[in-house]
């Protein structure tokens, strides 16, 4: 369903080259001048569809990667009404009257994949006659734990847009909570016929400064003969770089360093995209992560991942969420499929959190996402039936209080019954004591009260 929204752009004074393939960098925004709030009015951030902001300039939790971050960013607000919101960022004006290839390039860190797999994130597109038409839209889905990327061509006059199949979605699952970074290519193929136009998606490329991705490293791909129109029509023009929230089934991201450039080659376009660290390139897959309790209530941590040229694993441990510790290393099983399992030995009482970190054979590392560990039963110890006749059975929870001696106290303090755990569960003989209260002191300190009948 092709699908167009009205606005109204504000201007700004721009150098336009029209009919120009000279090479240039359109956007390089990394929001960091701006002051936290609405980004419409910031810079040439305007808002055009609807008077509901829903983009704003954050710096609570900055995210970084290989392009830069660390500073200010930008996430969606709460939108009010279920209408589509977006924000455009007016670039110089290409005419497309010759063949171009535009790179767009930004960081992306997602906490929610949403419900609405039509509601794209960013992308370009043009300001033609007051109405937008988008030409290269990014997408998300949910995915298990995680998610994957998607990009469509647009909603300009009869094109697929994202109804009826035009999503084309990549395989590879994605963390949440995790930040990567994205590179968009659009070939513009001038007087090249209907379906000549192609659109590429990468996600951590690997590459280097000068190097541009590699073509059949692409995560998804809308290729040339596969839709029924140029994406971009002869004589149309790019202009804008879209923000988009469409509702509250929107995904929820952060976004950082958008670069956006163009050139009559993608060589010109990389080069003049000016991406100055060195990117590497998505080592694994993570297909599950998960922490639980084994069956000597010791924290059991495993995970199964596609893995590429993968070194080894670092198990971290953290009791705040914040400062981790590694816990051991696993060396990887090489390239494919596999599935690691890790004992950590300290017996851990309530709550404790973990993530495993991947380090590859070149040194570049990244992190699995945080998994919450809480063991109720660490902190368990039950003396029943309390009041007891005859008998009391004493159930612990911790290993590590295995093989060791408890005692068994009267009122004033005087030792009863030495009592040794080799069980789980371990009985008391109540009857050689008379109707009182008593207390069972275990070696970690802990006592608890027992009523004789």
């Amino acid at each position: 369903m092709r699908k167009i929204c009205s606005l109204s752009l504000i201007f700004f004074s721009f150098f336009s080259f029209f009919n120009s393939a000279f090479a240039q960098l359109l956007m390089n925004e990394s929001f960091d001048a701006f002051a936290t709030g609405s980004l419409s009015g910031k810079g040439t951030w305007v808002n055009i569809n609807g008077s509901t902001l829903v983009i704003n300039v954050a710096s609570a939790s900055p995210i970084t990667g290989c392009t830069g971050g660390s500073g200010n960013y930008v996430q969606p607000g709460t939108a009010s009404a279920l209408t589509t919101e977006r924000l455009s960022y007016p670039t110089t004006n290409f005419l497309a009257s010759t063949s171009q290839v535009f790179y767009l390039s930004f960081l992306l860190n997602l906490s929610s994949a949403g419900s609405d797999v039509n509601a794209h994130i960013i992308s370009i597109g043009n300001d033609f006659g007051g109405t937008s038409y988008e030409f290269t839209r990014f997408h998300v889905q949910q995915s298990g734990a995680g998610f994957n990327v998607g990009i469509s061509e647009g909603n300009g006059t009869g094109l697929g847009g994202n109804s009826g199949g035009g999503i084309n979605w990549g395989t590879t699952v994605l963390n949440l909570n995790q930040t990567y970074h994205i590179v968009l290519r659009y070939d513009y193929a001038n007087g090249g016929g209907a379906n000549a136009d192609v659109i590429r998606a990468w996600v951590n490329p690997g590459i280097t400064a000068g190097s541009e991705p590699v073509i059949a490293a692409a995560e998804t791909v809308i290729a040339a003969g596969t839709r029924g129109n140029d994406i971009l029509f002869d004589g149309d023009n790019i202009r804008n770089v879209y923000l988009n929230y469409k509702n509250t089934n929107s995904p929820v991201y952060k976004i950082d360093v958008i670069k956006y450039a163009r050139g009559a080659t993608s060589a010109a376009s990389w080069s003049n995209l000016s991406i100055s660290g060195n990117c590497a390139a998505l080592p694994l897959n993570w297909l599950a992560a998960e922490a639980r309790l084994n069956y000597q209530l010791q924290p059991l941590i495993s995970w199964k991942v596609d893995e590429l040229n993968v070194h080894y694993y670092v198990i971290e441990r953290s009791l705040n969420g914040v400062d981790f510790a590694s816990e051991g290393t696993i060396a990887s099983k090489g390239n494919g499929i596999h599935e690691y399992f890790y004992t950590d030995d300290n017996n851990v009482s309530g709550t404790a959190f973990y993530r495993i970190k991947q380090v590859d054979i070149d040194g570049n590392y990244t992190f699995s996402t945080v998994l919450f560990f809480r063991n109720l039963a660490g902190d368990a110890l039950r003396l029943y039936p309390n009041p007891a006749k005859q008998m009391a059975s004493l159930q612990i929870a911790d290993h590590r209080l295995m093989y060791t001696t408890a005692h068994l106290y009267d009122i004033n303090g005087r030792v009863l019954k030495q009592i040794m755990l080799t069980q789980m569960t371990t009985s008391i003989n109540m009857q050689p004591y008379p109707a009182g209260t008593y207390f069972v002191k275990l070696q970690n300190g802990k006592c608890i009260s027992l009523v004789k009948e």
